[in-house]
């Protein structure tokens, strides 16, 4: 695997907060000049199961700092419950959603929101399904209800096609990403999915699989978000002239001892950069934690 994938970058510093980092005078998620943010959310499981008041707050983090962050969109990548047929765990992550006004954002159903048999997607779909988001211009194609779908957005001048794919996605959900990467191939291709890197920042057995599927033959693919194990970092891996950051995130273990956890990746065109910081402890002002830096590949 590591003759096929070389990981040229990898920047990942674990930084504890000095105290005074965050004074009150500056707002330590305000974007740059020239940068815009992309917020990534990945296995809230255990916030919609026993902390809702947490999540409530990660969200209401992003919707009171959008002007700041030049928060362009939010991303979830799955397990956004514990249960999948835990009817108030759903209710709890649709009323969060249902605070970002006016900011667009897409899921995917993880392993803990799929259920068995011929239930498997049906509390997903019944609240993440296509019917959410009929009145959203972002969401513009969805494959069986939306068990996968395309969002097609644009960033201060930068045109994104994000495809997502949920758990363990069937040859047809497979089959939909890749039509969709060759349908839109003039807009930067970022691939949402549940697994795909491991905590060593490695593909995965899924990752290996997506990779050769669809990463490798759409040539517009830029970036793979994921989540599903416990780590913050990133891989990038080379075809040729062209290089796919995947960025994996996972606040699981955060939500377990009742704290939140949001990714900001804030992407500046001028300085050619993709930084990314984790900001987390019930946003109460601890700030960074986490650090990611890349280059802009598009």
């Amino acid at each position: 695997m590591k003759r096929k994938h070389i990981a040229t970058v990898l920047v990942l510093l674990i930084t504890l907060l000095l105290s005074g980092c965050n004074d009150g005078s500056t707002n330590p998620l305000a974007a740059a000049d020239g940068e815009y943010t992309i917020a990534v959310l990945s296995d809230t499981q255990f916030l919609s199961h026993d902390y809702p008041d947490v999540l409530m707050g990660m969200v209401k983090t992003l919707a009171n700092n959008q002007q700041d962050m030049n928060l362009k969109y939010v991303v979830h990548t799955g397990d956004l419950v514990q249960n999948p047929y835990a009817v108030e765990q759903w209710e709890v992550i649709r009323s969060a959603f249902d605070k970002l006004v006016g900011i667009p954002y897409g899921v995917l159903a993880g392993n803990h929101d799929l259920g068995n048999g011929d239930q498997k997607f049906t509390l997903f779909l019944e609240n993440f399904g296509e019917a959410r988001f009929l009145s959203s211009d972002w969401y513009k194609h969805a494959h069986e209800g939306g068990r996968a779908h395309c969002d097609l957005l644009s960033m201060d001048g930068d045109d994104f096609i994000f495809v997502y794919l949920s758990d363990d996605p069937s040859l047809c959900c497979i089959e939909f990403a890749n039509e969709m990467f060759r349908k839109y191939s003039d807009r930067i291709g970022v691939l949402c999915v549940h697994r795909y890197l491991k905590d060593e920042n490695v593909l995965g057995d899924m990752g290996v699989y997506l990779q050769k599927a669809v990463v490798s033959p759409n040539v517009n693919i830029k970036m793979v978000l994921c989540g599903h194990e416990d780590a913050v970092g990133a891989l990038t891996s080379h075809y040729g002239d062209r290089s796919v950051h995947a960025i994996i995130f996972n606040c699981q273990e955060q939500g377990a001892r009742n704290v939140g956890g949001i990714l900001l990746l804030q992407i500046n065109q001028e300085k050619g950069t993709i930084k990314g910081f984790v900001y987390e402890d019930n946003f109460k002002g601890k700030g960074v934690v986490e650090r990611i830096s890349l280059p802009i590949n598009w």
